[in-house]
């Protein structure tokens, strides 16, 4: 349960907090999409949805990699190869041609203690084609292809940080890694890495200004309130006190929930600790960045250090409760115990 799902429903206490302080949100949303309708409606290049999400994570660490060259260290990236190098194999389902889908066992050569040389061996080749780029550049095609090809691998290591069960990323990293890292690298699809390329070079062909005059840079990461919410909340990017979310919608809009986000972030900078003073919301796909103020957002005269100490207490207390409530209902299916063993 993260922020942004946490936000999806109606009865949470961040989504009744965050509409009562910011009424006007849907109003603002309707009032954007209506500019941005000229922008058109994109074709979706990919025929299922779990690719254009992959896509969505993948362009996130491409694009934050033309402004800092340890995007590998986040802590989505660590914590999936953590949850990688526990798992000794992998029950893997095959679809036949007669439709059936039989099941084989493939040892993991994430697992430690030899699986350690895998992410070892992966990093330092990143490391390496980073340390001989220039930041901020259009790079050679052939150069720009490996660092989205990283980009790819790098998304699929975030997915298996927050979700490592039941995740076809995870089953996919294993079979990839059975030999080396230039293996790995080619063996990612290439439809994926294509489309990757394509935003990555709308990016920079675009966004050149944000490029050029960026100073003050955030790579993605956890917030201080971020423990405050189950399942956690991290941002993609803030720019000189602009918190950026990097979107790969087909069609041009803001929604009211994608507001609601940028909201619930910059109430989780508790002690105003990156200065956000506006939110963005870069439109991958259409080359496109909007811009709110936050105080524009806001429906209220109350002061911004109020508001999140009020936000703050709230959520703390909606989440002990709930705890409570997950512990009660562990305790009476299970019998006593810690539901996190």
């Amino acid at each position: 349960m993260s922020l942004t799902s946490d936000l999806r429903r109606r009865d949470s206490f961040a989504r009744e907090f965050i509409d009562a302080r910011f009424p006007g949100l849907a109003t603002i949303s309707r009032e954007c999409n209506l500019s941005l309708r000229s922008l058109g409606t994109v074709e979706n290049p990919h025929e299922h949805t779990v690719v254009s999400m992959l896509v969505g994570t993948a362009i996130d660490y491409r694009v934050r990699a033309y402004f800092r060259r340890g995007v590998h260290r986040s802590a989505m990236v660590h914590k999936g190869v953590q949850n990688l190098q526990k798992m000794p194999f992998a029950e893997i389902s095959e679809v036949s041609k007669e439709g059936r889908h039989p099941t084989r066992r493939v040892r993991n050569p994430w697992y430690t203690p030899r699986g350690k040389r895998v992410a070892e061996r992966l990093m330092a080749s990143f490391e390496r084609t980073a340390a001989n780029i220039k930041l901020r550049r259009q790079l050679s095609p052939g150069v720009e292809e490996r660092m989205c090809r990283y980009s790819v691998l790098f998304a699929y290591l975030d997915w298996i940080g927050r979700s490592p069960y039941g995740n076809s990323a995870t089953e996919r990293m294993m079979l990839l890694a059975g030999s080396t890292v230039t293996y790995m690298l080619r063996e990612v699809d290439t439809a994926i890495v294509a489309d990757v390329q394509t935003l990555s070079r709308m990016f920079v062909e675009r966004q050149q200004l944000l490029i050029k005059n960026a100073n003050k840079i955030v790579l993605g990461r956890a917030l201080d309130g971020s423990a405050d919410v189950i399942g956690g909340a991290d941002f993609d990017l803030i720019i000189d006190g602009c918190l950026l979310e990097l979107k790969t919608s087909l069609r041009p809009k803001v929604t009211t929930d994608i507001l609601r986000q940028l909201v619930g972030y910059w109430l989780l900078d508790y002690d105003d600790k990156y200065h956000i003073d506006t939110v963005g919301v870069l439109l991958m796909r259409h080359g496109h960045l909007q811009h709110f103020n936050v105080r524009e957002l806001l429906g209220t005269s109350i002061p911004p250090e109020v508001l999140r100490a009020e936000f703050r207490d709230g959520i703390r207390r909606d989440k002990a409760e709930r705890m409570a409530q997950f512990e009660a209902w562990f305790a009476a299916r299970f019998g006593p115990g810690n539901p996190s063993d």
